[in-house]
């Protein structure tokens, strides 16, 4: 069904206010995992009234996504979102930039034209305004595995800008592919442990793609070149991950 241009301006209004939500959402450790999936839709339909089927998706980001989506089209929208959080054990830090959000969402309603979309969240700095101090690898010679030692001399550190690529999230995810070593590899590029997806997942394949989704949001500064420096550390004969960075670089300007 066609919409006409005021309500086409709110939903372009709306739409990266959205994504600001869900990314503040997906950083929120208690609400990752089915049973808090099912909490969280219980104590959002408690405090709104009304009741929502979300799709059971595999990967958090996407139904989170599809929560708020929902939400947001329905007569209840998404007013509820910081009270259902605040049941589940979200900090309030993040429940009231959560809110302040929700008000930003809610005031595109009344004039689309004169909100600010791409504003980040209040407590948040975008990751081209963070200070960024020069990285280098953790020391791994106390933890086993099936790598090397990883050390600062071991692999120039990487210069990869934007993205992870499919060719090297299905690398990782080969590569990667149990809770311990890939956990223990996030945290060495820089990701803590409380901040990284839940490994609640059917394959090591959606973790590593909800891994890379965080990445392109900016969750981690600098993120996909962190991860691959750890990576190729650890395994600097890898055909992909320890590839010459320039060359890497190269392939995903492509």
């Amino acid at each position: 069904m066609p919409v006409g241009p005021s309500e086409l301006a709110v939903r372009r209004c709306r739409a990266p206010v959205e994504r600001q939500i869900v990314d503040l959402l997906v950083g929120c450790l208690v609400l990752h995992g089915p049973q808090s999936r099912y909490l969280f839709l219980g104590r959002l339909a408690g405090w709104s009234g009304t009741s929502i089927d979300v799709p059971d998706l595999p990967i958090g980001r996407q139904w989170l996504l599809a929560l708020v989506d929902l939400y947001g089209r329905s007569a209840a929208g998404l007013a509820h979102l910081p009270d259902a959080a605040r049941d589940l054990g979200v900090d309030e830090e993040t429940a009231t930039a959560l809110a302040a959000l929700v008000a930003r969402w809610e005031a595109c309603a009344a004039a689309p034209h004169q909100q600010a979309p791409h504003q980040q969240a209040p407590h948040q700095q975008g990751p081209h305004q963070q200070a960024t101090a020069a990285w280098v690898p953790a020391d791994h010679a106390a933890r086993s595995g099936p790598w090397p030692a990883a050390t600062a001399a071991a692999r120039p550190r990487v210069a990869a800008e934007g993205p992870l690529t499919e060719e090297e999230v299905a690398a990782l995810t080969s590569a990667f592919a149990d809770q311990t070593a890939a956990g223990q590899l996030l945290s060495d590029a820089g990701l803590r442990a409380e901040r990284q997806p839940s490994w609640r997942v059917n394959t090591a394949e959606e973790f590593w793609v909800e891994v890379a989704a965080l990445v392109r949001d900016g969750i981690l500064p600098d993120g996909r070149a962190r991860i691959l420096t750890a990576a190729a550390s650890r395994l600097p004969d890898h055909p992909v991950l320890a590839r010459d960075p320039g060359d890497r670089a190269a392939r995903s300007a492509d």
